[in-house]
This record gives structure tokens, sequence and C-alpha cells, in this order.
């Protein structure tokens, strides 16, 4: 008898992250559904699914030991296989205790509203759990089979008709909520604006002036527009403070958002020669090195599963810089399969002013990392520098090509002057043989 497994697929992610206009929305929004994959994973393990019945993500016990690290790792699609007695009607157990879990969440961060309608009917509308039991193909391998299901389930859309919805009070206090207290270990936790992330470079050479200053100017507010005016004040104070107004570049005022998708991972998965569990460990662990690679250069991690990632960093950080960053991820990343064509990591880096709206910002970077993965060999980085007089450049590259490492080159010229990416790729224009 063939192997027989079953393929979830949960969602609407991209259009909850679209509603976020701060940056702890956007992690509550991203998080959310890690969360609930989570907690999809743990109720199947309470009905007798093992650790080897779980092939994507990859799941074992100790993953759920270690300490919050605050940044979403498991994906979207489940993919189990079906042994010991299980069948299609344990896992929809499974599903119901889950939705259930979620309404009871979801219910007590709205609690003190009046008149407050179903919770669990807003689940049903607003959520996509959709799944198929499927049988193993003798020449093809399950994850393959899976993400071809996956494509077609996730065109089964949910209409929502309920003009009520959680999720907004949800994310607009994510870091004093549930998800708080399972990312972070505590709630109450600190997300930094988007004007934080883009000056980190400067709180790490003074960081008590730094801190002096955000904590006169930059401190929040719940209303977007005096986050608005802080912002700008804070900036303001940080060009005219004696600690950073010879250190103060006009990129302190630009973030980059970057969107990262694996590229022929299909080809890979189907060249495997090992077990499956063992891919998707590796996909596991480089998401967990990548988010400490992420930290250090001064970034904020949003969501890394599998071979999605998506974070947001400033430009320049000391000697370091955004694509610098990109591309030691991307090395990482291929080094973790030792197969004779590894696979590559494509970026799509949207930088933008500071006020810049954070759901543009982010469809941009969505965009642009589309646009690279145009490309026939993949393994590219597409940018474009969004200026806050509303003039754009920017370019799509291989990182295989010479003239890509020309450009990186040129980035790490220590004669080279980082006021502003704009000089530097008109001087890699000017100097491109091509």
């Amino acid at each position: 008898m063939p192997n027989k497994y079953i393929i979830l697929s949960i969602g609407p992610i991209y259009k909850t992250m679209l509603t976020a206009k701060r940056t702890r929305e956007l992690w509550g929004a991203s998080y959310l559904f890690s969360w609930i994959m989570k907690q999809m994973i743990l109720r199947l393990r309470a009905k007798g699914f093992k650790e080897t019945d779980f092939i994507v993500p990859y799941v074992a016990d100790s993953i759920f030991n270690t300490p919050p690290k605050g940044v979403g790792l498991f994906p979207d699609m489940l993919l189990i296989q079906l042994s010991d007695g299980h069948d299609k009607k344990t896992f929809e157990s499974a599903l119901i205790e889950l939705k259930f879990k979620l309404s009871t969440e979801l219910y007590d961060e709205t609690d003190k509203i009046e008149g407050n309608p179903s919770v669990l009917g807003f689940v049903n509308d607003y959520f996509r759990f959709v799944y198929q039991e499927f049988e193993e193909k003798n020449d093809e391998k399950p994850i393959i089979t899976a993400g071809k299901i996956c494509g077609q389930l996730e065109l089964r859309s949910r209409i929502n008709n309920q003009s009520f919805n959680p999720l907004t009070i949800l994310l607009n206090r994510a870091n004093n909520s549930f998800l708080g207290c399972d990312g972070f270990g505590d709630k109450k936790q600190h997300f930094p604006t988007l004007v934080e992330i883009a000056t980190k470079e400067l709180e790490k050479t003074n960081e008590a002036g730094y801190d002096k200053i955000w904590n006169e100017y930059g401190k929040k507010s719940n209303e977007t527009d005096k986050e608005d005016k802080k912002d700008k004040a804070f900036v303001t104070a940080l060009k005219a403070s004696p600690f950073f107004k010879d250190g103060f570049c006009n990129y302190h005022k630009y973030i980059a958002i970057i969107k990262a998708d694996g590229d022929k991972i299909g080809k890979t998965i189907q060249g495997w020669s090992g077990n499956l569990r063992d891919f998707s460990k590796e996909l596991y662990d480089f998401g967990t090195s990548a988010t400490q690679s992420i930290i250090d250069y001064g970034g904020m991690p949003i969501y890394l599963g599998g071979d999605d990632l998506l974070f947001f960093a400033p430009v320049n950080n000391g000697e370091s810089d955004i694509f610098t960053l990109c591309g030691n991820l991307s090395s990482s990343f291929s080094e973790k399969f030792d197969v004779e064509n590894p696979p590559t990591l494509s970026f799509g880096i949207s930088i933008g002013y500071y006020k810049y709206p954070l759901y543009s910002a982010l469809e941009e970077a969505d965009n642009l990392l589309y646009h690279a993965k145009e490309l026939e060999s993949r393994n590219a980085v597409s940018w474009k520098v969004l200026q806050h007089s509303g003039q754009y450049f920017g370019e799509r590259l291989s990182q295989s090509e010479k003239v890509y490492q020309q450009f990186r080159d040129l980035l790490d010229s220590p004669t080279l002057e980082k006021e502003h990416l704009k000089s530097v790729v008109q001087h890699f224009r000017r100097t491109d043989p091509s």
C-alpha cells in the first residue's frame, strides 16, 4: 500500500500583513500564522503523531523547549504522513481544537468590547484552513506533490461577512498579547520603529547619547499622527546633537525591507537522496542562524520560515551594509545543502524614506522579489531606492554575474563615501565595462 499524507495550507498571511501600519503590527500579523502552525503541530503530537510523521516543517521536541527567539519559524504549509492508525478524522479533530484555541485567544483580547459578536464565526470566515489527503506517487517525492496541491488549495479564499475584526485589536497591541508572550517569553515587548532601525548605526557609536535623545523625543505614542511627529523630532534632534551631527548621513533616514525566497527548491528536493525530514531540518537550522545574523547586523527579523525570509534592516551599519548581509545569507543558505547544484536565494530589497507607508514598502519588496526571480538563472538581487523627493533608482542583477561582484567590491571600497546609495550606484554604472 502506498503511503498516505495530508497537506494543510493556512492563510491569508499576505492580506493580513498589508493591514499593518506599524512594525509591531506587521510582526504580529506574521507571527500569528507561525503561532497557528505551532499550535496545530502541538495538538497533532498530543494525539500520538510522532516526530518522524512530520515532513514539513521539521518537528522535534527540542525546538519547543528552546528559548523564544521572537520570530516566526513555522511556515504556512504542513505536510504530515498518516501512520500507526492515524487517519483524516484524527487530523480534523486537531484542527477543530486549534480553531477553538485561536477563538479563545482572540476573544480574550476583545472581551471588553460591548456587544462583541462571535469570534469563532470570524475565525471560520476569515482564516483559511484548507487540507487534502493524498497517496504517494512512485515517481514523485511527497513534498513535490504537496506543493502542487498547496497551490490549488490557496485559491480557496474565504469571504468574511463580519464587520467586526478582532485582528485589528490584536495586532495593535501585539507586543502586549499572547503573541508577545509566545514570541518573547513575556509581554510588553518594545518593537523598534522604522526610524530606530534606520539609525541603528548611530546607536552603536554612542548608546548613551542615543538613548538620551530617544527618551526625550522618540518615545512612542499610540496615535499615528503623534508617532510621525515624534519620529521627525527624533531625526532632527539626532542631526543637531553634538553626539551625532558629524556622523549623521542621509541614509540614516532610509529603511530597507527585504524579502527573500529560495530558488529551484523543487529540483533540489527531487534529487535529494536522504530523508526528507533532514531537508526540512536544514531549512529550520538556516532560519535560526539567519535570525541571529540579522539581529547582529541591527535588523529586525519578521519571518524566517523554510526558504522564505522577511526582515527590516538599516541600509548601512559600521563596516557592513544591506547587500553584504544579503550576500552572507545567500552563501549560508547554499552551504546548508551538500548537493551538486545547491539551491540559492533571490532577494527583493525595497529602500525607502522612513515615513513611506509600511504597506507600500512591503508591496514594493514583494514586487522586487518577483522581478528578481524572473531571471532565468534566479539567484538574483532586485533593489529599488525610493527617495524622499519621489524619484527612484534601482537595478536587478544575478549574484553569480561578474558585474554584481564589481558592485559589491565598490560598496566595500574604503575610499568610497557611503553618504547615499545613489552615489554608489552612479559610480558603479560609470565604471561598468558593459
